[in-house]
Protein backbone atom coordinates (compact mmCIF):
# COMPACT_ATOMS: atom_id res chain seq x y z
CA UNK A 1 0.00 0.00 0.00
CA UNK A 2 1.10 3.36 -0.66
CA UNK A 3 0.64 6.67 1.00
CA UNK A 4 1.28 10.18 -0.45
CA UNK A 5 1.82 12.82 2.48
CA UNK A 6 1.55 16.38 2.12
CA UNK A 7 3.34 18.51 4.56
CA UNK A 8 2.02 22.14 5.37
CA UNK A 9 3.49 24.59 7.63
CA UNK A 10 1.59 26.22 10.97
CA UNK A 11 1.07 29.82 10.66
CA UNK A 12 2.56 30.41 14.33
CA UNK A 13 5.23 28.03 13.97
CA UNK A 14 7.85 26.35 12.43
CA UNK A 15 7.77 23.61 9.37
CA UNK A 16 7.90 20.31 10.77
CA UNK A 17 11.13 18.46 9.27
CA UNK A 18 10.18 14.66 9.69
CA UNK A 19 6.86 12.08 10.09
CA UNK A 20 7.22 9.57 13.03
CA UNK A 21 6.08 6.01 11.85
CA UNK A 22 5.33 3.07 13.96
CA UNK A 23 3.82 -0.29 14.22
CA UNK A 24 1.16 -0.87 16.87
CA UNK A 25 -0.18 -4.27 15.80
CA UNK A 26 0.36 -6.80 13.29
CA UNK A 27 -0.60 -3.96 10.47
CA UNK A 28 1.23 -1.09 9.83
CA UNK A 29 0.31 2.56 10.27
CA UNK A 30 1.12 5.75 9.79
CA UNK A 31 -0.66 8.62 11.88
CA UNK A 32 -0.14 11.83 10.33
CA UNK A 33 -1.95 15.01 13.04
CA UNK A 34 -2.57 18.02 10.86
CA UNK A 35 -3.47 21.51 12.47
CA UNK A 36 -6.42 23.25 12.45
CA UNK A 37 -5.14 26.07 10.67
CA UNK A 38 -2.29 25.68 7.92
CA UNK A 39 -1.05 27.61 4.88
CA UNK A 40 1.05 26.35 2.15
CA UNK A 41 4.82 27.29 3.08
CA UNK A 42 5.81 30.30 0.87
CA UNK A 43 8.98 30.73 -1.37
CA UNK A 44 12.10 31.74 1.16
CA UNK A 45 12.72 35.56 0.78
CA UNK A 46 15.82 36.93 -0.81
CA UNK A 47 17.96 39.41 -2.39
CA UNK A 48 18.42 42.61 -1.57
CA UNK A 49 16.76 46.26 -0.04
CA UNK A 50 17.48 49.88 -0.14
CA UNK A 51 16.26 52.40 1.99
CA UNK A 52 14.66 55.37 0.13
CA UNK A 53 15.35 58.67 2.25
CA UNK A 54 13.86 61.76 1.90
CA UNK A 55 14.98 64.98 4.16
CA UNK A 56 12.78 67.63 4.38
CA UNK A 57 12.81 69.63 1.52
CA UNK A 58 11.72 66.55 -0.35
CA UNK A 59 15.29 65.62 -2.00
CA UNK A 60 15.51 61.66 -2.52
CA UNK A 61 18.36 60.02 -1.84
CA UNK A 62 19.09 55.75 -1.50
CA UNK A 63 21.05 53.94 1.13
CA UNK A 64 23.39 51.20 0.13
CA UNK A 65 21.96 48.18 -0.68
CA UNK A 66 21.09 45.83 2.24
CA UNK A 67 20.97 42.02 2.20
CA UNK A 68 17.04 40.63 3.37
CA UNK A 69 18.36 39.52 6.41
CA UNK A 70 21.58 41.93 7.47
CA UNK A 71 21.33 42.61 11.36
CA UNK A 72 20.54 46.29 12.76
CA UNK A 73 23.31 46.93 14.10
CA UNK A 74 25.26 47.19 10.26
CA UNK A 75 21.82 48.59 8.82
CA UNK A 76 22.38 52.46 9.93
CA UNK A 77 25.53 52.12 8.35
CA UNK A 78 24.38 51.36 5.09
CA UNK A 79 21.89 54.31 5.27
CA UNK A 80 24.40 57.01 6.94
CA UNK A 81 26.86 56.63 3.95
CA UNK A 82 24.60 57.18 1.19
CA UNK A 83 21.50 59.15 2.50
CA UNK A 84 22.05 63.30 2.30
CA UNK A 85 22.85 64.77 5.84
CA UNK A 86 22.19 62.15 8.13
CA UNK A 87 25.68 60.45 9.14
CA UNK A 88 25.67 60.72 12.83
CA UNK A 89 22.00 61.35 12.99
CA UNK A 90 20.13 58.22 13.22
CA UNK A 91 20.21 54.73 14.99
CA UNK A 92 18.20 51.85 13.87
CA UNK A 93 16.87 49.25 16.08
CA UNK A 94 14.37 46.18 15.33
CA UNK A 95 10.75 47.25 15.38
CA UNK A 96 10.03 43.63 16.67
CA UNK A 97 7.40 43.44 14.13
CA UNK A 98 8.33 40.42 12.40
CA UNK A 99 9.52 37.60 15.12
CA UNK A 100 13.21 36.81 14.01
CA UNK A 101 12.21 32.99 12.12
CA UNK A 102 9.57 34.59 10.26
CA UNK A 103 9.88 35.68 6.80
CA UNK A 104 10.08 39.84 7.35
CA UNK A 105 11.84 42.58 8.41
CA UNK A 106 11.07 45.26 10.56
CA UNK A 107 13.02 48.54 11.27
CA UNK A 108 12.67 51.59 13.51
CA UNK A 109 14.89 54.56 12.64
CA UNK A 110 15.44 57.01 15.24
CA UNK A 111 16.61 61.09 13.99
CA UNK A 112 18.86 62.50 16.36
CA UNK A 113 19.97 66.03 15.93
CA UNK A 114 17.69 67.43 13.18
CA UNK A 115 15.79 70.11 13.53
CA UNK A 116 13.29 69.97 10.93
CA UNK A 117 10.51 66.67 9.77
CA UNK A 118 12.08 64.35 7.32
CA UNK A 119 10.17 63.06 4.81
CA UNK A 120 8.50 59.35 5.26
CA UNK A 121 11.20 56.76 4.77
CA UNK A 122 10.34 53.48 2.88
CA UNK A 123 11.93 49.61 1.75
CA UNK A 124 12.25 49.67 -1.79
CA UNK A 125 13.74 46.54 -3.31
CA UNK A 126 17.61 46.66 -4.94
CA UNK A 127 17.34 47.11 -8.87
CA UNK A 128 20.37 45.48 -8.83
CA UNK A 129 19.39 42.60 -6.74
CA UNK A 130 15.82 42.36 -6.39
CA UNK A 131 13.89 40.87 -3.31
CA UNK A 132 12.37 37.76 -4.35
CA UNK A 133 9.65 35.55 -2.90
CA UNK A 134 5.77 35.40 -2.62
CA UNK A 135 3.75 38.02 -1.97
CA UNK A 136 6.43 40.43 -0.64
CA UNK A 137 4.30 43.98 0.65
CA UNK A 138 5.93 47.11 2.19
CA UNK A 139 4.41 48.86 5.08
CA UNK A 140 5.83 52.29 6.33
CA UNK A 141 4.81 54.30 9.16
CA UNK A 142 5.92 57.80 10.61
CA UNK A 143 5.96 58.28 14.71
CA UNK A 144 5.98 61.70 15.94
CA UNK A 145 6.59 62.80 19.29
CA UNK A 146 3.41 63.68 20.87
CA UNK A 147 0.95 62.36 17.91
CA UNK A 148 -1.17 60.10 17.34
CA UNK A 149 1.58 57.75 18.83
CA UNK A 150 2.35 57.53 22.12
CA UNK A 151 6.14 58.65 21.74
CA UNK A 152 7.80 60.67 24.26
CA UNK A 153 11.89 61.75 24.12
CA UNK A 154 13.76 63.42 26.51
CA UNK A 155 13.19 66.89 26.71
CA UNK A 156 16.51 68.40 26.17
CA UNK A 157 17.67 71.02 28.60
CA UNK A 158 17.78 74.58 26.53
CA UNK A 159 14.08 73.63 24.87
CA UNK A 160 12.86 73.92 28.70
CA UNK A 161 10.87 77.04 28.76
CA UNK A 162 7.54 78.73 30.64
CA UNK A 163 4.94 81.23 29.40
CA UNK A 164 5.37 84.32 30.92
CA UNK A 165 3.77 87.55 29.88
CA UNK A 166 7.14 89.49 29.13
CA UNK A 167 10.01 88.03 27.19
CA UNK A 168 12.70 85.88 29.14
CA UNK A 169 16.25 86.69 28.88
CA UNK A 170 19.21 84.60 29.07
CA UNK A 171 21.99 84.87 32.01
CA UNK A 172 25.27 83.56 32.13
CA UNK A 173 28.28 83.89 34.41
CA UNK A 174 31.64 83.46 32.83
CA UNK A 175 30.23 82.61 29.89
CA UNK A 176 28.37 79.54 31.21
CA UNK A 177 24.52 79.24 31.15
CA UNK A 178 22.74 79.84 34.48
CA UNK A 179 19.30 78.17 35.39
CA UNK A 180 16.93 80.26 36.94
CA UNK A 181 14.66 80.16 39.89
CA UNK A 182 11.82 77.91 38.80
CA UNK A 183 13.67 78.14 34.82
CA UNK A 184 12.45 81.81 34.69
CA UNK A 185 14.65 84.44 34.24
CA UNK A 186 12.45 87.49 33.72
CA UNK A 187 13.50 90.97 33.99
CA UNK A 188 10.92 94.38 34.82
CA UNK A 189 10.53 97.32 32.72
CA UNK A 190 11.31 100.59 34.70
CA UNK A 191 11.07 104.00 33.96
CA UNK A 192 14.17 105.89 34.10
CA UNK A 193 14.47 107.74 37.25
CA UNK A 194 16.51 111.10 37.91
CA UNK A 195 19.06 113.06 35.50
CA UNK A 196 22.11 114.08 35.14
CA UNK A 197 21.48 118.26 34.00
CA UNK A 198 25.00 119.30 33.68
CA UNK A 199 28.78 118.04 35.07
CA UNK A 200 32.32 119.78 35.51
CA UNK A 201 35.53 118.28 34.92
CA UNK A 202 38.93 119.55 36.60
CA UNK A 203 41.87 118.38 34.31
CA UNK A 204 43.83 119.15 37.25
CA UNK A 205 42.59 116.55 39.91
CA UNK A 206 40.93 114.07 36.88
CA UNK A 207 37.84 114.92 39.74
CA UNK A 208 34.17 114.74 38.01
CA UNK A 209 31.44 116.12 39.77
CA UNK A 210 27.57 115.30 38.58
CA UNK A 211 24.60 117.89 39.05
CA UNK A 212 21.04 116.39 38.85
CA UNK A 213 17.46 115.61 40.31
CA UNK A 214 16.24 112.26 41.73
CA UNK A 215 19.83 110.88 41.87
CA UNK A 216 21.00 108.08 43.86
CA UNK A 217 21.90 109.38 46.99
CA UNK A 218 22.99 105.89 48.75
CA UNK A 219 26.58 104.74 47.05
CA UNK A 220 25.57 100.93 46.95
CA UNK A 221 23.00 102.02 44.36
CA UNK A 222 25.49 103.08 42.11
CA UNK A 223 27.08 100.21 39.98
CA UNK A 224 30.03 102.45 38.06
CA UNK A 225 30.51 106.47 37.03
CA UNK A 226 32.55 106.35 33.55
CA UNK A 227 34.06 109.10 32.07
CA UNK A 228 36.54 109.73 29.06
CA UNK A 229 37.22 106.13 28.93
CA UNK A 230 38.28 105.45 32.69
CA UNK A 231 36.08 104.51 35.16
CA UNK A 232 35.60 106.84 38.45
CA UNK A 233 36.06 106.22 42.39
CA UNK A 234 33.29 107.68 44.43
CA UNK A 235 34.66 110.76 46.81
CA UNK A 236 33.24 109.66 50.22
CA UNK A 237 30.62 111.47 51.35
CA UNK A 238 29.22 113.45 48.19
CA UNK A 239 26.36 110.66 46.75
CA UNK A 240 23.58 112.66 47.19
CA UNK A 241 20.10 113.14 45.34
CA UNK A 242 21.34 116.07 43.94
CA UNK A 243 24.45 115.23 43.02
CA UNK A 244 28.27 113.46 43.18
CA UNK A 245 32.11 113.80 42.81
CA UNK A 246 34.62 111.18 42.17
CA UNK A 247 38.37 110.70 40.98
CA UNK A 248 38.69 109.40 37.58
CA UNK A 249 40.87 105.75 38.03
CA UNK A 250 43.35 107.26 35.00
CA UNK A 251 43.59 109.73 32.74
CA UNK A 252 41.23 110.50 30.41
CA UNK A 253 40.80 110.45 26.59
CA UNK A 254 41.47 113.11 24.42
CA UNK A 255 37.98 113.65 22.82
CA UNK A 256 34.39 114.54 23.52
CA UNK A 257 32.65 112.94 26.10
CA UNK A 258 29.44 112.73 28.76
CA UNK A 259 29.92 111.42 31.81
CA UNK A 260 27.97 107.69 32.39
CA UNK A 261 26.30 106.87 35.10
CA UNK A 262 24.99 103.38 35.98
CA UNK A 263 23.20 102.59 39.00
CA UNK A 264 20.91 99.59 40.46
CA UNK A 265 17.75 100.91 38.08
CA UNK A 266 19.60 100.89 34.96
CA UNK A 267 21.80 104.30 32.76
CA UNK A 268 20.56 107.09 34.84
CA UNK A 269 20.19 109.55 31.83
CA UNK A 270 21.91 112.62 30.66
CA UNK A 271 19.88 115.70 30.33
CA UNK A 272 19.07 117.05 26.61
CA UNK A 273 21.29 120.24 27.29
CA UNK A 274 24.04 118.11 28.45
CA UNK A 275 27.23 119.16 26.37
CA UNK A 276 29.76 117.38 25.76
CA UNK A 277 33.62 118.27 27.04
CA UNK A 278 36.21 118.29 24.69
CA UNK A 279 39.32 116.42 26.35
CA UNK A 280 42.61 117.79 24.05
CA UNK A 281 45.93 115.74 23.37
CA UNK A 282 48.79 117.02 23.52
CA UNK A 283 52.23 115.96 22.41
CA UNK A 284 55.60 117.01 23.76
CA UNK A 285 57.97 115.51 22.22
CA UNK A 286 58.89 112.35 19.46
CA UNK A 287 62.13 110.93 19.83
CA UNK A 288 64.79 110.07 18.66
CA UNK A 289 64.21 112.76 16.51
CA UNK A 290 67.46 112.30 14.37
CA UNK A 291 69.56 110.09 12.25
CA UNK A 292 66.24 108.20 11.00
CA UNK A 293 66.51 105.46 8.21
CA UNK A 294 64.97 106.97 5.11
CA UNK A 295 63.17 103.43 4.28
CA UNK A 296 61.74 103.39 7.72
CA UNK A 297 62.01 100.58 10.75
CA UNK A 298 62.69 103.37 13.08
CA UNK A 299 60.95 102.98 16.95
CA UNK A 300 59.89 106.38 17.67
CA UNK A 301 58.65 107.18 21.39
CA UNK A 302 55.69 109.92 20.95
CA UNK A 303 55.48 111.30 24.39
CA UNK A 304 52.19 114.01 25.70
CA UNK A 305 48.96 114.00 27.73
CA UNK A 306 45.84 112.21 27.08
CA UNK A 307 46.39 109.64 24.90
CA UNK A 308 44.17 106.84 23.97
CA UNK A 309 45.13 103.57 26.04
CA UNK A 310 43.11 100.67 24.51
CA UNK A 311 43.95 100.43 20.81
CA UNK A 312 40.94 97.79 20.59
CA UNK A 313 38.46 100.83 21.50
CA UNK A 314 40.31 103.55 19.62
CA UNK A 315 41.50 103.75 16.04
CA UNK A 316 44.85 105.52 16.40
CA UNK A 317 46.69 106.97 13.05
CA UNK A 318 49.79 108.76 13.10
CA UNK A 319 51.30 110.51 10.40
CA UNK A 320 54.09 112.86 10.16
CA UNK A 321 54.38 116.24 8.43
CA UNK A 322 56.82 115.70 6.00
CA UNK A 323 56.51 116.01 2.29
CA UNK A 324 55.61 111.94 1.85
CA UNK A 325 52.98 112.67 4.85
CA UNK A 326 54.69 109.37 6.67
CA UNK A 327 52.94 107.28 8.61
CA UNK A 328 53.75 105.85 11.75
CA UNK A 329 52.03 102.26 13.08
CA UNK A 330 50.95 102.57 17.17
CA UNK A 331 52.25 99.23 18.91
CA UNK A 332 51.33 98.14 22.11
CA UNK A 333 54.01 98.63 24.64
Amino acid sequence: MEYNVTLQKLINGQSVQSIFVSKVDTKATIKVELPTEVQVSSKPISGKFRVKCVDASGQISYSEAAKYNVHNIWFDTKIMNNCTGLYDRIETWDAHTHAYKENGRANYIYFKGINEDPGQFEIVSDWNTPLEGDNITFFHETTRPYGTNLFYDPVPFEMLKTYDTIPQIVVTVNDLPVVCHNLTCGFNYTEPVGEIASFTFDTATNKLTLVGTAMPSNASDIYMVEFAQSTCTLVSGTVAETGLECTLDREPTCGSWVPKLTAVLGVIPNAVGVAKLDVECAVTSAEPDFDLNIIGGDNITISGEHFPWDLVKNNISVTFNDADSTTCTPQVS
